[in-house]
């Protein structure tokens, strides 16, 4: 049988998932993707700003990890098919963990008329890091 080559994401890319994350929300969004993988649907990059990859997400807020550091508590991050070719699969993770990963920064996300969008302060009491636009590649340490 030949061997099926699976991309390994870099350390470094960005994690970007929508709405709140809560342990509940990440256990409702747990499902198998058709390849196989079981877990929560992600958008994943090394190239790209928070933003731009947000722009595939349905939701009006994000949270934001590295795949390091969903390696280092035990997960992993695979490219799977989804709305995008960033789309990738978190899997591995308990909701507590994946919730403590996700909540490193959660931002809201206002959409305009226009395809870009702004990052911007949550009015909850969750706060962001930074904001950013699609056209920056500013990201702060999460």
């Amino acid at each position: 049988m030949p061997k099926t080559t699976v991309e390994r994401i870099p350390d470094e890319a960005l994690v970007v998932r929508g709405g709140r994350n809560s342990p509940e929300d990440i256990q409702r969004a747990i499902r198998t993707h058709p390849s196989g993988i079981t877990g929560i649907s992600i958008e994943c990059a090394v190239e790209l700003s928070i933003a731009e990859l947000a722009l595939a997400i349905p939701h009006g807020q994000v949270g934001v990890t590295t795949v390091g550091k969903v390696r280092s508590e035990g997960g992993d991050v695979i490219r799977t098919s989804g709305r995008s070719l960033n789309h990738a699969t978190l899997t591995g993770l308990t909701p507590e963990i994946g919730l403590r990963q996700l909540a490193h920064k959660v931002g809201c996300v206002r959409r305009n008329d226009n395809p870009s969008f702004r990052l911007t302060h949550p009015t909850s009491s969750s706060k962001c890091v930074s904001c950013v636009t699609p056209t920056s590649k500013k990201t702060s340490q999460v």
